[in-house]
């Protein structure tokens, strides 16, 4: 007899694709020159727009990974799966920037994208702990 090799008795693929997608998302994101979007702000720009687009696409990553994570495992919210996902996550975001930093020439990382990478990614996982409360809590 074949021993199952998902944990989740699922498909890891299809828990895992949204994480995945956004993830490529990011990727394409890297590639493109900042001076791309600056032409969307104009003359009105908000300040530190970028640092809340940062912390935003970390969010999103993030939720997206601790669902898959939990879906994937039928784990609890709060479980050594998602705590991987969120250690991945901030890897990932300490990861980008030092890739824009050292491997590109129309980008640059710093340490303040860091910061608002690592906030989206405490976002991400209120938001989780958000999602978990509304659709999972426990009926009586």
């Amino acid at each position: 007899m074949k021993k199952n090799s998902t944990a989740g008795g699922g498909s890891w693929l299809i828990h895992y694709l949204p994480t995945l997608l956004w993830a490529g998302f990011v990727f394409v994101l890297l590639g493109i020159p900042g001076s791309f979007f600056s032409r969307f702000s104009g003359n009105a720009s908000f300040p530190h727009m970028d640092k809340i687009v940062h912390a935003g696409i970390f969010a999103v990553l993030m939720f997206f990974s601790m669902v898959s994570s939990a879906k994937h495992y039928h784990a609890k919210p709060f479980s050594k799966y998602t705590l991987i996902a969120f250690i991945i996550a901030l890897l990932l975001a300490v990861a980008t920037e030092l890739f824009q930093k050292y491997y590109t020439t129309t980008r640059s990382g710093d340490i303040q994208d860091i910061f608002a990478d690592i906030a989206g990614c405490m976002l991400g996982f209120f938001m989780f702990y958000l999602y978990n409360l509304i659709f999972f809590k426990k009926r009586h």
